[in-house]
């Protein structure tokens, strides 16, 4: 003769469900702990690491040498410039920055007028774009750009770079011995292209 179970079926699945379902309980709620250990405790830590990213050092690129004209035949005689490079600034903004932290429309004026802008409504319009990258001036010289730093302190969201331009003070005078740089400062002609 069998002998009868000591637990009926439906028992059995109904322990075996209990237990379940407190496993998943207790991962749900391990996860629940991690998330507020991320989103709270160590908020600042990660907001740090996030800025560290966003503001990386870039490498910027030497100015090219500058070329020279001897203007007589005797040790004596003077040096005339052909070809300098100069340092001028352009101004990157990322708009998505400003949600929290919009300038005043006085400010934009301010703005505007520095980086020779019509008005402030330019700006205005870029920083409202919601766009994550935008340019708001090229060319600007060195005390235009600290100028400029002295009234966007404050204020997240810019990135101010530098770069350099090829000047010719005598423009196509030498042109095929000097040769040309394109708008990477990278030689394309004559001695500019072989140095």
């Amino acid at each position: 003769m069998t002998q009868a179970p000591t637990q009926n079926p439906p028992q059995k699945h109904r322990l075996r469900l209990w237990i379940l379902t407190c496993l998943l309980l207790a991962g749900f709620c391990v996860l629940i702990r991690k998330a507020v250990i991320l989103q709270i405790q160590e908020a600042a830590i990660y907001q740090e690491m996030g800025e560290r990213k966003t503001n990386d050092t870039k490498k910027m690129q030497a100015p090219r040498g500058r070329m020279y004209a001897q203007t007589g035949f005797s040790t004596s005689s003077e040096l005339e410039l052909l070809a300098d490079s100069e340092i001028l600034y352009t101004v990157h903004v990322y708009p998505r920055l400003f949600r929290d932290q919009f300038p005043s429309d006085a400010t934009l004026s301010t703005w505007a007028t520095a980086l020779k802008k019509s008005n402030g409504a330019e700006i205005k319009r870029v920083l409202q774009s919601g766009r994550s990258f935008s340019v708001l001036a090229k060319g600007l010289s060195k005390e235009e750009k600290e100028a400029f730093q002295q009234m966007i302190s404050g204020y997240k969201g810019f990135d101010i770079v530098p770069f350099f331009k090829r000047r010719y003070p005598h423009k196509e005078l030498a042109g095929p011995v000097l040769g040309w740089v394109n708008v990477d400062d990278v030689g394309t002609e004559g001695l500019e292209y072989y140095y």
